[in-house]
């Protein structure tokens, strides 16, 4: 594809030279569709009108700003007080710029019009670079897994990964596909099928019949940069996608993939339904009761389970209380097999999940399971994930259930718990051992600050400044933290910038939360006591 791009006006009046002033500074911007190492840009002018050196060059790895726009890099500047400014001459065809080694994926060229007595144009851009890409990513077809849906378990790589590359893969799954129908032109460019059928037959190109992912697919799952590791996507499904990512930030080094793998197993049951209830409370950061409602329906020849497993919101801080077995009426009587804390086999997985074993599996017929926690949300929107698994170590399977409308107990269909939007980010602070004594006695050493954070994804900094009564600030803290969501806990003990004992007295403690959004009140102030 060619374009004309106008640097230059002539010394002729006229309405066009008017227009031209309009917008004297131009740009050029291209997507290179992947990404390269590039040192170096040559630029060919037409040979009527010769070239210029006014403009700059830019190149991005593609981040952006916060308000989404892209972050250029300027590599070359060409201006008024360049060298070249006065080389202005119909033999000037073509001009180098050489720079150091830059990962890019877009380009840009920034100019402006110059009065000339020629009209300068461009003929061509070209960039030069050396070394492996430095991100590939790449996307397998549609993968059967079998006339039937299977579990996707573990998924397990075999690669040379050298330091300073990295390599990581992502999944996703579903039972329905769709074609599409691409119509193109005897030039190769495609147009709608409308207009397809008006074109003469000589006129017309090949029409292509694609398959794709239909209703029902999941979104790309997180990626996975362990081997191993259990599959994200939701299963027992029948078709699969899997992309792979391989990044590398030495041209001089790149990944070697040998082999990909995804172990399938059988479903452990033929259909399962979960939901949460409630899904919709009034206080964030209060401890209330959950149940997670789920709806087995085993066939002979599902396996059943006897293993339930709840990935938990970032921040929560949940117990569990019992499991129920039973139908649905059963369980709305308060009956059922109940199985309290002594009869459950609790597994230790941190924080983030409830892993139990259930003292008989579940195997055949339909049943309702009510697995019954207390948690402290600190969201608007917090997502539950619920796995049932049989058998332990590598034999062990594990099934996602599909959030849906798994009981007349729930009242939704979902398994995702939502919160008042009206709260602010930063909760009630407490502070233990007020005034506190910092002289090494092991008793009340320390000022203790715990405070909730509320509505926050991801890593974020704590700040904690002391101010004496006089206004001078005599320590600053700061402390990151990965998942900022949820309880937090600050410590000051006693301590100026100097590692001294500050002396007795009263101090302002200001806690903040640094956020990108300015309007948002996130400092905390507290009075406390040194004594000693």
């Amino acid at each position: 594809t060619m374009w004309g791009l106008e640097l230059g006006y002539g010394l002729g009046g006229g309405g066009e030279l008017g227009e031209v002033f309009k917008e004297p500074d131009r740009h050029v911007l291209f997507d290179l569709g992947a990404w390269f190492w590039i040192d170096r840009s040559l630029i060919l002018f037409t040979k009527i009108g010769g070239g210029f050196p006014n403009y700059v060059l830019s190149l991005s790895d593609g981040r952006r700003a916060p308000d989404g726009s892209l972050i250029y890099t300027p590599l070359i500047v060409r201006g008024s007080t360049d060298n070249l400014a006065n080389e202005l001459n119909r033999s000037f065809f073509l001009q180098e710029n050489s720079f150091e080694l830059i990962k890019a994926r877009h380009f840009k060229m920034d100019y402006h019009l110059v009065h000339h007595s020629l009209r300068s144009g461009m003929r061509e851009i070209q960039l030069f670079g050396r070394g492996f890409l430095p991100q590939v990513s790449l996307r397998s077809p549609l993968i059967e897994l079998g006339r039937n849906p299977r579990v996707l378990s573990n998924i397990e790589w075999e690669a040379e990964i050298p330091s300073g590359t990295e390599l990581k893969f992502r999944t996703r799954t579903g039972n329905q596909l769709k074609t599409e129908i691409h119509y193109y032109t005897n030039t190769g460019v495609e147009v709608t099928e409308k207009k397809y059928r008006k074109l003469l037959s000589f006129q017309k190109g090949d029409s292509v019949v694609t398959t794709i992912p239909g209703e029902g697919w999941s979104n790309w799952s997180r990626f996975y940069s362990l081997s191993g590791v259990a599959v994200a996507s939701p299963s027992p499904r029948q078709f699969a996608l899997v992309e792979a990512t391989l990044t590398t930030d030495d041209p001089n080094q790149a990944v070697a993939l040998r082999r990909l793998n995804i172990r399938l197993d059988d479903p452990l049951a033929s259909r399962l339904t979960g939901e949460i209830a409630p899904q919709l409370i009034e206080q964030n950061g209060r401890l209330q009761s959950f149940s997670l409602l789920l709806q087995a329906q085993l066939q002979g020849g599902d396996f059943g389970f006897d293993q339930l497993l709840v990935e938990l919101p970032p921040g929560t801080i949940a117990a569990l209380e019992d499991v129920a077995v039973g139908t649905e009426s059963e369980l709305a009587a308060g009956g059922g097999l109940i199985y309290g804390l002594d009869e459950l086999v609790r597994y230790d997985t941190g924080a983030d999940s409830l892993w139990v074993k259930l003292p008989a599996p579940i195997e055949l017929g339909q049943q309702l399971v009510a697995l019954r926690f207390a948690a402290e949300l600190f969201l608007a929107s917090n997502p539950f994930t619920l796995s049932v698994g049989l058998g332990e170590g590598k034999e062990q399977v594990w099934q996602r259930v599909d959030a849906g409308d798994a009981s007349s107990l729930g009242a939704g269909s979902d398994m995702t718990v939502f919160l008042p939007f009206d709260s602010g980010m930063l909760g009630a602070v407490e502070v233990s051992s007020n005034p506190f004594t910092p002289n090494g006695d092991g008793i009340n050493d320390v000022v203790e600050f715990t405070f909730p954070i509320f509505k926050i994804l991801g890593s974020k900094m704590l700040l904690l400044e002391v101010f004496g009564l006089d206004g001078r600030l005599v320590q600053r803290l700061e402390k990151r933290v990965v998942n900022i969501a949820g309880r937090q806990r600050v410590v000051w003990d006693g301590r100026n910038f100097s590692n001294e004992l500050v002396p007795p007295g009263l101090y302002l403690c200001r806690l903040g939360l640094a956020v990108d959004a300015p309007d948002e009140e996130v400092i905390v102030s507290k009075i406390v006591a040194s004594v000693y």
